[in-house]
């Protein structure tokens, strides 16, 4: 594969640790029907998660353990244990489940009736649940829609505290704490989210499950109350299981709920606990006493909350030899009524998932640190926490909650744009340094990867500020007297940093040196005709290792973490071991915007990619979309599909109609993606390019300074070719391939056409000068923001165009290698 000069290289990736990521969808073995909320656990841990409504999951594991296996497991039907080998070797496993159905009357005990069930699953709670506290990993998420829109979005990964089943001397109550997370709301009115914002809150649950506090319905007053029936047995990681249904009758007030208990016949522990609210408890919610004033105030207001539906779901894991709680859902409907607002329907989905068992017995926290029992997550998450926050175990979105997530974002975001939200601040002192400028760069559209000075700003007496408007949440530069700082930087941020320009590691050429040694057993490996995982994975924890024994500051590490998975994925865009691609890309966790937007990681990201599928034609296209839609979240997925379909015009010159086909697509997957806009202009520029018409450049002057117009070459088979003088391998092809290459075609039949994309003409004037070979020279007034390059897409050099006796583009993206020969004659021959 022919190398090409990415102009910019500030990438970095958040695969900081020795991870493999799994990912599959579990369905049904006949009906082929996902099985959603089904158990995913590492065999022999507590680390685990949960299937999303579509079947499919993500579970992140330490290398160190990849030697185990996963179990599958669902209500009603046989557990399955997969190798976690076969994640090696299939991107995206589709794993299968079979029913299993018991007859009642082999496992129900004579004389024990349903109550009599429930009555010892409650007795032996202590027992079955564990007396030892234990901290926990879990992942919450909250959404609020409001009229069948979603309009708050909470998301976050915290640790616990889980008391034993049993008064401990301690007396300590079950606690979270935030770890990370994310809040997004467009909520119209704060007054309207105030209402309806979430007070079941992970704490909250820990505190008022069932099992714990049996009050609602599993203490033994309240087992009188209900009704009880055993309805059927099902298995369930190898066990029967009792499955009972419960409702009341009209008379006992205190009987609010109905629904169905899942009990292991072995150890009588509940398993599963799925129930609602009935008619009764919703009128008993809705009559609910509160204080006199908050009536006071929304009487004035004209305000009512009048609850619909409450449905609860909890479920239960054999972990470590004893029950535990791993998982929760919840849906609310209900009306919402005011004199401000009108009517509006509202609806809240809570997901919890415990997602591993971290110590036992467990460390309690200090009380600053807990969050509070009733104060909504939406109040306690920042909008957009730490982006390594993903590289934690959750609930993988479903399809439909990616598709709304991505709507809300835009929506907000939009909104944020309109009011200067994402104006950032960086200021600062620059050491010895003064009287002199200070200038940020970054990349102004990810799509076509155009950077550009963002804010310039004098140093006065060693200080500075920088204002603009950030694009992007990502890496940036920060330079001055041309060494380069990575900066870090959060849409809205308000930065202070201080630089040493003696200490600047971006340009020094032994921090390169040591890169390109870190690389050189990675080229060893692929030299072999297999390559072995485990040792390609350890080169890439040998590198993060050097990194952090360098003590290096955040911004300069993750710097240096891209530029080395960066470089990784360009060696691999020449490997013919597909295989091992595609369980490496699967392996990495690349799934974060604040790395994948800039620089160009993207473009290697998806030539590796494609290398692994091979071909360039529409099948293969749709390989690679394939995998970008199963192994990314929402909010990359539109950016890489439009980087893909990018690619395959721009780069790979694919059909125009085909292409269209692609674009419509997308446009209809992603109406309010902000790299639309983009896509189609630059498939409009392509389009034109391919329509048959001459190629019209404006903006090139000749070596005597004076316009030059491309139909002068009328005539003649052109090859274009845009370089610049600090492009390396421009150079390189100058000396070592264009004298054969000349060599082949009369000067009155192809024409040389270079044209330089310098910033400044006398750069361009002195290189041609030394080494640039025989042909029409011409500079493009601009460099790389000039109307050709715009007009072209450019984002790398060399590029080639070869154009007819017409000008009309014939390939929009040659090779300088065998081929091209044979096909200037071909058009010569016409």
């Amino acid at each position: 594969m022919r190398l090409r000069l990415l102009f910019i290289l500030c990438i970095w990736t958040i695969n900081t640790s020795a991870q493999i990521r799994l990912s599959g969808k579990l369905i049904d073995e006949q009906t082929q029907e996902p099985l959603a909320y089904a158990s995913v656990r590492l065999a022999g841990t507590s680390l685990g998660t949960s299937t999303n409504a579509d079947g499919e999951f993500d579970l992140r594991i330490n290398q160190s353990i990849e030697q185990r296996s996963l179990t599958f497991s669902y209500l009603g039907y046989a557990s399955k244990t997969v190798p976690l080998t076969a994640f090696m070797t299939e991107i995206n496993q589709l794993i299968t489940l079979q029913r299993v159905d018991l007859e009642l009357e082999e496992f129900v005990v004579k004389n024990l009736s349903p109550q009599e069930i429930i009555t010892q699953a409650v007795e032996k709670i202590p027992d079955n649940y564990g007396k030892t506290s234990y901290n926990m990993q879990s992942f919450y998420r909250e959404m609020i829609y409001v009229n069948d829109t979603l309009s708050g979005l909470t998301e976050a990964v915290l640790e616990g505290y889980r008391s034993g089943f049993h008064v401990e001397a301690d007396g300590n109550a079950d606690q979270s704490i935030l770890l990370s997370g994310k809040n997004f709301e467009n909520f119209y009115d704060s007054e309207l989210s105030s209402q309806i914002a979430a007070v079941v809150t992970p704490t909250a649950i820990l505190n008022f499950e069932p099992v714990r506090n049996k009050g609602y319905f599993l203490d033994k007053r309240s087992i009188k109350l209900y009704n009880w029936e055993l309805v059927d047995v099902v298995s369930f990681d190898g066990r029967a299981v009792y499955h009972i249904k419960f409702d009341h009758d009209d008379k006992p007030a205190k009987a609010l709920y109905e629904g169905d208990l899942y009990i292991d016949k072995e150890s009588f522990a509940f398993v599963k606990l799925d129930y609602q609210y009935s008619e009764r408890g919703i009128d008993y919610i809705n009559k609910e006493p509160f204080s006199l004033t908050s009536k006071l105030a929304k009487t004035a207001l004209g305000m009512k909350l009048v609850t619909k539906d409450i449905k609860f779901s909890f479920g239960y894991q054999f972990v470590q030899d004893v029950w535990r709680l791993t998982s929760f859902q919840m849906i609310n409907f209900s009306d919402f009524r005011s004199n401000k607002f009108g009517e509006n329907k509202i609806a809240l989905t809570v997901d919890y998932l415990i997602t591993e068992i971290t110590n036992s017995p467990g460390k309690f926290y200090d009380k600053y640190e807990a969050l509070p029992i009733r104060k909504s997550m939406g109040r306690l998450v920042s909008r957009k926490d730490d982006p390594f926050w993903e590289n934690y175990n959750g609930l993988k979105a479903s399809k439909i909650q990616n598709e709304q997530s991505q709507q809300l974002i835009q929506q907000i975001n939009d909104k944020l744009l309109a009011e200067g939200a994402f104006n950032t601040k960086i200021s600062g002192k620059v050491i010895n340094e003064a009287d002199k400028e200070i200038w940020i760069t970054g990349i102004s559209d990810p799509l076509v990867m155009n950077e550009q000075r963002l804010a310039i700003a004098p140093i006065e007496k060693g200080a500075f500020e920088l204002s603009f408007a950030a694009p992007y949440s990502g890496l940036y530069k920060l330079v001055i007297n041309d060494e380069a700082y990575p900066l870090f930087i959060k849409q809205g941020e308000n930065k202070t940093v201080t630089l040493d320009p003696s200490k600047s590691l971006l340009d020094q050429e032994q921090s390169y040196a040591r890169l390109d040694t870190a690389l050189s057993e990675k080229r060893a490996l692929l030299k072999s005709a297999h390559v072995d995982f485990d040792t390609w994975m350890a080169t890439q924890q040998a590198w993060k290792d050097t990194l952090d024994a360098a003590k290096l500051d955040y911004d300069t590490r993750v710097f240096w973490l891209g530029q080395y998975h960066a470089m990784t994925l360009d060696l691999l865009t020449d490997s013919r071991d597909r295989e091992f691609i595609k369980t490496y890309l699967q392996a990495q966790d690349f799934n974060n915007s604040a790395f994948i937007y800039t620089s160009g990681f993207a473009n290697y990201f998806i030539a590796t990619l494609k290398n692994s599928i091979s071909g360039n034609d529409l099948a293969s296209l749709k390989e690679s979309e394939k995998f970008i839609e199963q192994n990314f979240d929402l909010s990359i997925k539109p950016f890489l599909l439009a980087k893909l379909y990018y690619n395959a015009f721009q780069i790979d010159g694919l059909d125009v109609v085909e292409s269209n086909s692609l674009i419509q697509e997308y446009k209809s997957n992603y109406p309010t993606a902000p790299y639309l806009a983009s896509l189609e202009e630059a498939f409009a520029q392509y389009k034109d390019l391919k329509s048959g018409k001459p190629l019209i450049v404006e903006g090139l002057l000749g070596e005597d300074g004076k316009p030059f117009a491309l139909d002068s070459l009328s005539g003649k088979v052109v090859i274009l070719d845009l370089w610049a003088s600090w492009c390396s391998i421009c150079l390189e092809e100058f000396r070592d391939t264009y004298p054969d290459l000349q060599a082949n075609f009369a000067e009155d039949e192809v024409a040389f056409l270079f044209v330089n994309v310098d910033d400044d003409p006398d750069d361009w004037k002195r290189t041609r000068a030394r080494i640039a070979p025989p042909g029409v020279h011409v500079w493009a007034e601009g460099g790389l923001r000039s109307a050709i390059a715009t007009q072209l897409g450019l984002r790398g050099i060399p590029r080639y165009l070869i154009l007819d006796q017409r000008s009309r583009v014939i390939d929009i993206d040659a090779s300088l290698d065998e081929a091209l020969t044979p096909k200037i004659k071909a058009l010569l021959a016409q």
